[in-house]
């Protein structure tokens, strides 16, 4: 389980089943074949994005969880990979997926369907990810505050018995 949940694999792994589901020939082939689509690629995005995320996202018990920081960082990154699947999309002079080459509904080209989906694809996620470091960030700060009483208190602590022996001599 450390494994399925290490930061940089997992971050590696979602990144290139971003990247190589959408620039490769299995994105089109997966429009085309039902079965894959359901059976494979959305399984295949489902079950790496879960893995990614519950590490930086999950619960607070989860065992050798990545400080804030780290997780700020790999949030951070992965924006990398997201924004460029986004705007590859978005600036594509042709349309990158030939099963999308037919006519659109709601009067949109195929080449324009394609660039609103890349828009859309590429702002989201950013607008989602920066959502859920702003939740990473607070629970950074909330923990460096439960941190500072602890020592605040371990120093008052440490302050009294020294004055109790002081007294005491």
């Amino acid at each position: 389980v450390r494994i399925l949940t290490n930061p940089a694999l997992t971050w590696a792994l979602f990144a290139s089943v971003l990247l190589g589901t959408h620039f490769t020939g299995f994105y089109d082939w997966a429009l085309t074949n039902h079965d894959a689509g359901m059976f494979i690629e959305q399984p295949l995005f489902l079950i790496t994005a879960l893995l990614y995320y519950f590490p930086i996202l999950g619960s607070n018990l989860q065992a050798n969880r990545p400080s804030p920081a780290i997780r700020l960082i790999s949030m951070s990154l992965m924006m990398i990979p997201e924004a460029i699947v986004g705007a590859v999309i978005y600036f594509s002079s042709v349309v990158l997926y030939p099963s999308f080459a037919k006519e659109r509904p709601f009067g949109l080209d195929p080449l324009e369907d394609q660039q609103l989906a890349g828009a859309l694809m590429w702002a989201l996620v950013m607008i989602v990810d920066a959502a859920w470091m702003m939740v990473v960030a607070a629970e950074w700060f909330t923990s460096e505050e439960r941190r500072g009483r602890r020592v605040d208190a371990m120093i008052s602590a440490e302050e009294e018995a020294a004055a109790q022996e002081q007294a005491v001599s």
